[in-house]
């Protein structure tokens, strides 16, 4: 999950923003629960609380991006600013 100033370095296609925090407290209001949902962070730490907080809320499909959004600029694409 993504803070706004987060989304003002990269924003990736029907990225949802939420602050991790809302997710692990309880606040899942539009996060859909029929299809795949991919949490993202920075690093991936805050998306993987947020993915566990969906998994144990009874969402069948959700996916951590593993090193978030630094780790896809590395590996995958390298031409999205990480900071």
């Amino acid at each position: 999950m993504r803070k706004p100033f987060e989304a003002n370095i990269v924003r990736l296609d029907h990225d949802l923003l939420r602050p991790h925090t809302e997710v692990v407290a309880g606040d899942h209001s539009g996060v859909p629960r029929v299809r795949d949902v991919l949490v993202i962070c920075r690093m991936g730490e805050r998306s993987g609380q947020a993915a566990r907080a969906l998994v144990d809320a009874g969402y069948p499909r959700v996916f951590n991006l593993d090193g978030g959004l630094t780790a896809w600029a590395t590996d995958v694409d390298p031409t999205l600013p990480t900071c």
